[in-house]
């Protein structure tokens, strides 16, 4: 049967659903030990629709990297591109900013696949996706580093923080907790209930990260 005869039958979803179950079986045993089959297996899809839509395996790895960092461009850009930098108060500016890290928070938490993915592939030092990170991750640390930069001119953000590096530490927080919120049992969190636990945990640092930026005597 050719891919065109094939693509005829197949519901328009398939491949999203090809690209949804390749995230959780890269996330669950990596690159190398995936296979094709296995994941259009769990995807209920035939193996030649993968050469088909990705031209492989690395190619379906690359374009499930390409619609997360993609997805994260598209969400900084929402609320922290272009178009916002012509806030004129503080706090505007401050609820658009806790909408964002609640946003980006709540993402990695409901999907642990994708901090999992992402963390395996920087161990491993990008070998496949280096390119995809600059041009789309890159992006979006970018329109977070902008934000905080137009903060600081509008004085709204202190003056010694450094733009990139505030944002950089934003995300190493959330990773961070991502990270230790994928650990199993009370090791991390003694004594918390786990499933109020990441709620506590954004309502924590959010306001830590953001009251340690904001220069409050603009407010004043």
């Amino acid at each position: 049967m050719g891919f065109k005869s094939l693509t005829k039958q197949i519901d328009p979803t398939t491949r999203d659903e090809i690209l949804r179950h390749a995230q959780k079986i890269f996330a669950e045993v990596g690159f190398k030990e995936a296979t094709i089959r296995q994941i259009c297996k769990a995807a209920k899809a035939n193996v030649c629709l993968v050469s088909y839509y990705f031209g492989g395996k690395e190619g379906l790895y690359k374009s499930v990297f390409k619609k997360i960092a993609e997805d994260k461009s598209s969400r900084a850009q929402k609320h922290l591109g272009p178009q916002q930098l012509n806030i004129e108060t503080l706090e505007e500016y401050k609820l658009r900013l806790q909408i964002f890290l609640e946003e980006m928070f709540s993402e990695h938490i409901s999907n642990p696949e994708t901090f999992i993915i992402m963390n395996r592939e920087m161990t491993d030092g990008l070998p496949r996706v280096s390119e995809i990170i600059e041009n789309f991750l890159g992006v979006a640390r970018k329109h977070f580093s902008d934000y905080l930069e137009y903060g600081r001119k509008k004085k709204f953000v202190k003056k010694n923080i450094d733009p990139f590096l505030g944002a950089c530490t934003a995300i190493n927080m959330i990773i961070g907790f991502t990270a230790q919120l994928s650990i199993k049992g009370e090791f991390m969190f003694p004594g918390y209930n786990q499933k109020e636990l990441p709620d506590k945990i954004m309502k924590t640092f959010i306001p830590i990260f953001i009251d340690g930026v904001i220069n409050h005597e603009s407010a004043k």
